[in-house]
């Protein structure tokens, strides 16, 4: 095991600042090198990291790959970087092919990203603690700074948590995160990094770089020459090198616009015709009820107190076939356990090198202020644009975001279906089916559209803090020229 650096990852990767009810994403696109960089170097003693992280505020801040050349990163470090990240500003269709993003999802279509649209060189991550006006005045007083410096505003986000910690479907989300194998000291042991089941247990070089991952290896990114990195700010790695990439992580950022109105209209209408309760029929899709409670634990009705259980298997409460919870359910294809091959240990640990700490945040006013299923279905209005600014953090892109979405979500024969998608984050196209499995004769449910739409989607990195200050203040001249030769 490892002791995770706290004072040098960003307080966001490993808190979800639960207390912070509020978060403004701003999207910016840089202007002039030295200017950028005296910003970041004037933002640094505001960044937050895991040990400082329980303030009335927080500022966190990650960087597309043209935003760390854009800053002048030595060009060594940015060829390191992993090949999603350094290609997330290629033609859209590159990147569609795995993500599904067709249709309404279409990057054409986006409010932010994509080629087409304004370079993004960095996302300023500004908490607030939801007192009346805080975030106003944070947003305000960053955007005087960074506009002074050059920096301008492409886009931003705005969200607050809905009771009850769900998202505007009604269920309750942010549920079963990963815990990380450490060994800190256990008063520096929060969230993520607490003690957890050994199933649930991941290596921390799959959320960090600099630690074991869960092939025993520790992966490394973003090394640069220590000749580039005289004053020392640096860590080195085993070479001698000196390391930008140690106590960093990749972000992943989407804008998901969500039709609530017609999510619940969908089951009320469908649940209808088949006898079925709206609910339970909605709790089959996602694989809990709204108040978290998974059915495999709950089948039939909904159980207080158990959303947060110690970690449960699909085989382990016998549900290999899916008659408790659907084999196509949202939380199934997200994180297939211990049922995703036939031998549960075997699963577990092939899982265990696809997941995700994720972050996101609601935006926008809930459709109706209870998030009651039946209220919901019969607004009038479907009002303003509300959706999920999902925010998620891996050291693969590749091998982990984009895998469980292409290969899990959205994959039609995931778990040995045959027309299935994720019926609420996957691809839904004409003949997509959600299939209940039952004891006697499956049922199919036909008619499907796509309750999620893509509005805005990038990766970036988000590095430790020493690597902040070296990309302020310690990339020297020769540094730069190197990275613009």
């Amino acid at each position: 095991m490892a002791r995770i650096d706290v004072d040098d990852v960003q307080g966001i990767v490993l808190r979800g600042y639960g207390h912070l009810p509020d978060l403004a994403f701003v999207l910016l696109s840089a202007g002039d090198r030295s200017g950028a960089r005296a910003w970041l170097a004037s933002l640094l003693p505001e960044v937050t990291s895991v040990s400082r992280a329980t303030g009335s505020s927080a500022v966190n801040v990650a960087f597309t790959h043209s935003g760390l050349a854009a800053l002048g990163l030595p060009r060594e470090a940015l060829a390191g970087f992993r090949r999603e990240f350094r290609e997330d500003a290629l033609p859209d269709d590159h990147r569609d092919r795995i993500l599904g993003d067709r249709g309404d999802s279409s990057p054409a279509r986006w409010a932010w990203g994509g080629s087409h649209r304004d370079a993004i060189h960095v996302a300023l991550m500004l908490y607030a603690d939801g007192t009346e006006g805080a975030l106003e005045r944070a947003c305000r007083d960053h955007a005087a700074r960074f506009g002074a410096a050059g920096l301008r505003e492409v886009a931003r986000v705005d969200t607050r948590m809905l009771p009850g910690q769900k998202e505007h479907f009604g269920f309750r989300d942010g549920i079963s995160q990963p815990c990380i194998r450490n060994d800190n000291p256990s008063h520096e042991q929060v969230e993520v990094l607490a003690p957890g089941p050994s199933q649930n247990t991941v290596q921390a070089g799959e959320f960090l770089y600099g630690y074991v991952n869960e092939s025993g290896e520790v992966p490394e990114i973003g090394q640069v020459d220590r000749r580039l990195d005289p004053a020392g700010i640096l860590l080195r790695d085993t070479s001698g090198r000196a390391d930008f990439g140690r106590n960093g992580t990749y972000l992943v950022a989407r804008q998901l616009a969500q039709n609530v109105q017609g999510f619940w209209r969908f089951v009320v209408t469908t649940s209808g015709d088949m006898r079925e309760d709206p609910v339970r029929l909605a709790a089959k899709m996602v694989g809990r009820w709204p108040n978290g409670a998974p059915l495999v634990k709950a089948p039939t009705h909904p159980i207080d107190g158990i959303a947060n259980d110690a970690y449960f298997g699909f085989q382990a409460e016998a549900d290999v076939a899916g008659y408790k919870c659907p084999l196509g359910a949202h939380i199934r294809r997200a994180n297939p356990r211990d049922a995703l091959v036939e031998d549960p240990a075997l699963s577990i640990q092939i899982v265990n090198r696809h997941r995700l700490i994720r972050r996101g945040r609601p935006y926008g006013p809930p459709l109706d202020s209870s998030l009651d299923p039946m209220r919901m279905a019969a607004a009038l209005d479907p009002g303003p644009e509300r959706g999920l600014l999902f925010l998620a953090f891996n050291v693969h892109v590749g091998r982990q975001f984009e895998f469980v979405q292409q290969n899990w979500l959205n994959n039609p024969k995931f778990s040995e279906l045959h027309t299935d998608a994720d019926p609420i984050a996957g691809a839904i196209h004409r003949d997509s089916t959600f299939t209940q499995q039952r004891e006697t004769v499956r049922l199919r449910i036909r008619g499907l559209t796509s309750f999620v739409r893509v509005r805005g989607s990038g990766y970036f990195f988000m590095p430790g803090l020493k690597a902040l200050r070296y990309l302020a203040e310690g990339v020297t001249g020769h540094a730069t020229r190197a990275s613009a030769s």
